[in-house]
């Protein structure tokens, strides 16, 4: 991983600053910024699952059980996007 900030959180911060007032309390803008920063909380919560599901099955491989259905190559593909 690196230490660049991911691209939904650099635009949640850019709606934070510019902020614009709504006469129905929250400001449309801090709106979608929450959005953007629980749908990357989500993400990163089913990356670090898939990746705990990778090294069992890293494990189960290990012990010389097949990989019928192709999950590994598949599970490591969508990590590295």
């Amino acid at each position: 991983m690196t230490d660049k900030q991911p691209e939904a959180l650099r635009m949640a911060n850019a709606l934070d600053d510019a902020w614009a007032p709504s006469r129905y309390g929250m400001a449309r803008n801090e709106q979608a910024a929450a959005m953007l920063r629980t749908q990357h909380a989500a993400i990163e919560r089913k990356d670090a699952l898939l990746r705990q599901a990778l090294g069992a099955l890293d494990l189960y491989k290990a012990y010389g059980w097949p990989d019928r259905n192709g999950v590994i190559p598949a599970i490591k593909q969508e990590l590295s996007q």
